[in-house]
């Protein structure tokens, strides 16, 4: 089965039912997300296409998009990005962590994703036309109402993050200047660390350029981590942005900021 839905066209009909996937809302506090948790064998076809043409790619995003499966691509994120935040400018620098809406879901287009597949995931690029050529049943148990999978890819699917790793790659590539600032994307979460002045230079790109690729960056829900001192000078900068300055926050399961607020983490942690 997997070898025909990788190899050939598969008309909807067929698979329709095995694409169906149980709902689940996941709390995003606030607002609600919606979770496909799928069929079995879509799920093992999925996972066997992963473990065969994976590489391909992490060997196409590397770092650009760390959500690609690159191995310790967090770990190492989170360890840079602190080591950076530690010894960045002492003229006032941040960190910018972006929030966005609902990019996985109903924002990036799926012709654009399935196009981009065709394009940098050659070996995958049938399978993935095949999983979302139609409009996958998102149900719930015990009740008759049921949502449609429409755009973007249905996250809780296996092939949602290589899927739109390749899908927003070539947004995460216009952004990119390591010259200037430096950027960090996993899926649609997309931070930045650099002086105010260039921090906000890549913010206004994000702005301009984000919703062309199906990405509507949200700063009134985003956080800009400062050292203490800056923090009045950050207020003043990001004011017309909305921005939440705070001295801490977490990054991608760790936590970045003054070593007080690391250590107090931690302990919850323990």
């Amino acid at each position: 089965m997997t070898r025909r839905l990788a190899n050939t066209i598969v008309d909807w009909d067929d698979i329709r039912a095995m694409k169906a996937n149980k709902l689940i809302a996941l709390d995003k506090c606030p607002g609600v997300r919606p979770i496909g948790i799928g069929d079995v064998a879509a799920r093992l076809c999925a996972k066997v296409m992963i473990f065969i043409t994976g590489d391909d790619v992490q060997t196409e995003c590397l770092a650009d998009q760390i959500c690609s499966g690159l191995t310790s691509g967090i770990e190492g994120s989170i360890h840079s990005f602190r080591n950076l935040f530690n010894d960045y400018a002492p003229d006032g620098w941040g960190l910018l962590l972006m929030d966005a809406a609902n990019a996985f879901n109903n924002s990036i287009s799926r012709s654009v994703v399935l196009w981009n597949c065709r394009v940098l995931w050659y070996r995958c690029s049938c399978f993935i036309f095949n999983s979302y050529r139609g409009f996958e049943i998102l149900f719930i148990a015990g009740s008759k109402s049921t949502l449609l999978s429409k755009e973007g890819v249905t996250q809780g699917d296996p092939m949602a993050m290589p899927a739109y790793g390749i899908g927003s790659l070539p947004l995460t590539r216009k952004l990119k200047n390591p010259n200037k600032w430096k950027q960090n994307w996993y899926a649609d979460d997309s931070s930045c660390i650099a002086v105010f002045d260039l921090l906000i230079e890549w913010l206004k790109l994000l702005l301009l350029e984000g919703p062309k690729f199906g990405y509507f960056p949200e700063p009134e829900k985003s956080y800009l981590v400062v050292h203490p001192d800056f923090v009045e000078i950050a207020k003043e900068k990001f004011a017309d942005f909305k921005v939440n300055i705070v001295t801490s926050h977490r990054l991608l399961g760790g936590f970045i900021g003054n070593e007080n607020d690391v250590n107090d983490w931690i302990s919850k942690k323990s």
